[in-house]
């Protein structure tokens, strides 16, 4: 008789602590990204890790007959704030 293994899980632990890893990994990239412009010199791959982009909502406008809701939602990251979000989930994953 063959006895069946079962596959390893893709996450170990709570989808919890994986957003609490990504959004720590994503603020630590973020203050990183705001304050080594000012700590290193300036060079392109420093550019890249910095630059800053924006998405979301800019402006959704629901019009009743009696009100009027408008949301809105951006968000602003850069490179080295996903980059290190992602691997702080990484990381924890192997925790």
């Amino acid at each position: 008789m063959r006895v069946q293994v079962p596959p390893p899980a893709l996450f170990r632990k709570p989808p919890i602590f994986y957003v609490v890893f990504f959004v720590l990994g994503f603020i630590l990239g973020e203050v990183l990204s705001s304050y080594l412009p000012s700590i290193l010199p300036k060079s392109g791959a420093l550019e890249l890790a910095t630059q800053k982009f924006q998405f979301g909502l800019e402006s959704l406008k629901i019009d009743l007959i009696f009100a009027v809701f408008q949301f809105g939602l951006k968000i602003k990251a850069s490179v080295l704030g996903i980059l290190s979000a992602l691997a702080f989930v990484v990381i924890g994953r192997h925790l």
